[in-house]
């Protein structure tokens, strides 16, 4: 087994799992994507420790592997899933999302890291990841309505563009952390704005989230 093997092996099994992760298939995928892939060659020997990845140029992280499995653990993404993965960065989160749900859409404001996340995908994936590059806070309404759309970062709120783009059925997640606070908390909200608390996290802020100047307030 090589080091990165290893070391993936034991953030599933020795931080993820511990940690109250328990759904299959999500443990699986966490146990076999190369996460050190999906980060640049400086810092792949840090791709599975228990931390937020910084992608120092972009200004954007990679959120820990706890915090991101916990959240799709909540999730309960299946195959019949159409989700909107908003910052996928270099791609990671969209594909572990790839093997989960039926069709990703990838959103992602940072060309050149989109263009990353295409060639790393044709490896990775399940070749169901629709990519896009447009403003995070508008979303992506040309494919809506979304039963899943998860945030790959913190926001002080949740835009109203995106609660508009879930189905009836769907469901949002992502980490409420108010601007200067160390601790924020994960969340699980509803087309109606009724929100459902899940677990205290800090997750780095997404930004450029509120491009169109609304969100919903809680």
């Amino acid at each position: 087994m090589s080091y990165f093997e290893h070391a993936r092996s034991s953030m599933a099994h020795s931080q993820i799992h511990p940690d109250g992760v328990t759904n299959p298939a999500v443990l699986n995928v966490f146990s076999t994507m190369p996460r050190e892939r999906f980060l640049p060659d400086a810092g792949r020997n840090l791709a599975y420790a228990d931390r937020d990845f910084p992608f120092e140029q972009a200004g954007r992280f990679l959120m820990k592997p706890r915090v991101h499995a916990k959240l799709l653990e909540f999730a309960m993404p299946g195959k019949d899933d159409l989700a909107l993965d908003v910052g996928c960065m270099t791609g990671y989160s969209s594909a572990i999302l790839s093997y989960l749900c039926g069709t990703v859409i990838a959103l992602e404001e940072n060309e050149r890291a989109l263009d990353t996340a295409k060639g790393l995908w044709e490896e990775f994936t399940e070749c169901n990841i629709v990519p896009v590059s447009a403003p995070f806070g508008n979303g992506v309404p040309d494919y809506a309505p979304y039963s899943l759309i998860m945030l790959n970062g913190s926001v002080p709120e949740v835009p109203q563009a995106l609660l508009a783009q879930l189905d009836e059925d769907g469901r949002l997640l992502t980490v409420l952390l108010a601007p200067g606070a160390a601790f924020g908390r994960a969340v699980m909200v509803y087309k109606d704005g009724s929100i459902r608390f899940l677990f205290d996290a800090y997750a780095p802020p997404l930004p450029g989230i509120f491009a169109d100047g609304s969100s919903f307030v809680f």
